[in-house]
């Protein structure tokens, strides 16, 4: 029977918390546009009882809101959104931001000028080993 009534504590406890969390996220959003510091309070609130709780909140639900005061985002008035086109993105992914393309053309950009200078040589008579000073 003990673990009948540690199940039953245990999901009272589960529901209560969870009705705590609804209503600090409801109540936080709808106190907004009248009383902002308060909607940050409940949200520094929810924040704090989430951790408590150790329960791991959606990557979705963290963008919505800042964790250090509790200001909920609203794009273009206090926090900015970028978007990424997604060629662009594949583009820099496939060049790469270590600079190996970079040095591959620069070498074969020496390579080409060398074949030049040797061509010049070339025509101007000269043995292939020499050099234009």
């Amino acid at each position: 029977m003990t673990t009948t009534s540690h199940t039953k504590s245990n999901t009272t406890s589960n529901n209560n918390t969870n009705n705590r969390l609804q209503f600090l996220w409801n109540a936080s959003h709808i106190l907004l546009p009248t009383v902002p510091n308060l909607s940050a309070y409940y949200m520094q609130q929810f924040h704090q009882n989430a951790a408590e709780k150790n329960l791991i909140l959606a990557d979705g639900i963290k963008r919505t809101y800042c964790s250090y005061c509790g200001n909920i985002f609203i794009p273009g008035i206090n926090s900015q959104i970028r978007v990424i086109n997604r060629k662009e993105k594949r583009k820099r992914k496939k060049l790469g931001n270590s600079g190996e393309n970079n040095k591959y053309q620069y070498i074969r950009k020496k390579i080409d000028i060398e074949k030049d200078i040797n061509n010049i040589n070339n025509e101007g008579g000269e043995e292939k080993g020499s050099k234009i000073s």
